[in-house]
């Protein structure tokens, strides 16, 4: 499962939050449809919570050319971003991206586990005989 949430931790937010500027918006990090905040790490928790094993967590940077248009100056800025998610994917991300899997259920291990017990028992005493 692929999983993209907005990074509340996001330096742009940051400092808007620091200066008291909690708006809502229609898009965006504070984007009205956004029913829940998160970090790096309250999402990477939600997700083991629910029985997910985190497989890759990856920083996306803010879509610089979708909010100025097609030009040097965006593309510059989009390059810029995507440098500095190299130096820390959690404070300079604009979204995050986790690559999550479904750990197996209780009842699926224990059944797994007799399956193979009893064939490991059924081929111990196919060699005994």
């Amino acid at each position: 499962m692929i999983i993209t949430a907005a990074n509340i931790a996001f330096f742009v937010t940051r400092i808007m939050l620091a200066l008291g500027q909690f708006n809502y918006s229609r898009k965006g990090i504070l984007g009205i449809g956004h029913r829940r905040l998160f970090t790096f790490k309250s999402l990477r928790a939600l997700l083991e919570q629910a029985g997910y094993a985190v497989m890759e967590e990856r920083g996306v940077p803010a879509p610089f050319p979708l909010a100025l248009g097609q030009n040097r100056w965006s593309r510059a800025l989009l390059k810029i971003n995507q440098t500095l998610l190299w130096f820390s994917k959690r404070l300079f991300a604009y979204q995050i991206c986790i690559r999550a899997r479904p750990l197996p259920e209780a009842d699926h291990l224990l059944k797994e586990t007799i399956s193979s017990s009893s064939a490991l028992r059924a081929q111990m005493l196919g060699r005994v005989a």
